[in-house]
């Protein structure tokens, strides 16, 4: 799904009191990796959060100099809150398909920050 669709439907699930305050932004280059470099978040206007794909490859490849593997690497990160684009994109695409409240009693940080904001 584009990014501008998947924005729009993240978005119609705010509450509409918070709707107009939040927003998502994605910037992706065309010599850089194949996929988006950096998403953020602001409310108000304000950046409150954002993640970069050369950001979480470097801690990735920390941990796994550190002898970590596979899923370990990826618990181990999310435990720093290191997360990456795909991480951000990836969230949105899964709160689209599961309840509210499986949403908040998520092991993912990402999904439970939609949750709390849901309108539904």
């Amino acid at each position: 799904m584009q990014w501008s669709k998947l924005k729009s439907r993240v978005k119609a699930l705010i509450h509409p009191e918070l709707r107009d305050r939040i927003d998502f932004y994605l910037t992706s280059y065309r010599e850089s990796h194949d996929g988006a470099d950096k998403v953020w978040l602001t409310v108000d206007g304000q950046r409150v959060f954002s993640c970069k794909h050369y950001t979480r490859e470097r801690a990735w490849a920390e941990a796994a100099r550190a002898g970590l593997r596979g899923g370990q690497i990826q618990e181990a990160l999310r435990d720093k809150e290191v997360h990456g684009p795909d991480d951000f994109g990836d969230a949105m695409r899964a709160y689209l398909d599961i309840p509210v409240r499986e949403a908040l009693r998520s092991s993912d940080p990402l999904l439970r920050a939609f949750a709390l904001v849901d309108g539904r």
